[in-house]
């Protein structure tokens, strides 16, 4: 049987769908018995909504920041084109764009808005909560929930106002049935209505964290 370091560098790809349904069918079943693994989708789940972005050309950098960061995905994307797997090259080249996204438009964020933490509704299936911090593209958040329902895959939404969803993160059962997830969308947070946890299929709802309670809707 394959251990992690064969499928150590899998997990960006099987976030995004780069994956062919046969390396698919391997990795979750890997997937099930690798904390390790379970570790790293849970990390790479904000890639789909961070993907969705539009407005992170909005964001100014001094110019030596933008060279230096651009240069090296240059270099990233020349070296992982020469990969034997196109799937390793797109999920690298999604995690150069997350150093675009998020690693350099920190630095110039402050750091000082610590944005507001609201907690799941009672009755929702898990417990716990979720940090919604303003960004100028947008909203982020920092979901930390418990007592997770068997579910093969979690996804957090962003509701806004006016009944748009969109996708902030995806992740995978953990072993203590337990996550904290990093996720992102394009709607502000002004306009954020609610943000909601469901299984894939939104068949079944998890968790909703109402931006009314918070005072902030």
């Amino acid at each position: 049987m394959k251990d992690h370091a064969y499928f150590r560098e899998w997990s960006a790809a099987f976030v995004l769908g780069a994956l062919d349904s046969d390396d698919r069918a391997a990795f979750e079943l890997h997937l099930s018995d690798c904390e390790k693994c379970q570790q790293d989708v849970a990390r790479f789940a904000p890639l789909p909504g961070l993907l969705n972005r539009s407005q992170v050309d909005e964001i100014a950098a001094p110019p030596r920041v933008v060279e230096l960061a651009t240069g090296a995905i240059a270099d990233e994307w020349h070296n992982l084109r020469r990969s034997r797997r196109r799937w390793q090259w797109v999920a690298g080249v999604a995690a150069a764009f997350v150093v675009m996204a998020v690693v350099v438009p920190a630095l110039f964020q402050g750091g000082t808005d610590e944005g507001t933490s609201i907690a799941l509704t009672p009755g929702s299936s898990a417990t716990g909560s979720v940090l919604v911090v303003e960004r100028t593209w947008g909203t982020a958040v920092e979901i930390d929930v418990a007592n997770l329902p068997d579910s093969d895959t979690y996804v957090a939404w962003a509701v806004s106002v006016d009944g748009r969803w969109d996708q902030m993160a995806t992740w995978g059962p953990t072993p203590a049935s337990r996550a904290k997830v990093s996720g992102a969308s394009s709607i502000a947070t002004h306009d954020l209505d609610r943000v909601v946890i469901t299984t894939a299929d939104k068949a079944d709802t998890v968790g909703i964290a109402p931006m009314t309670v918070a005072g902030t809707g």
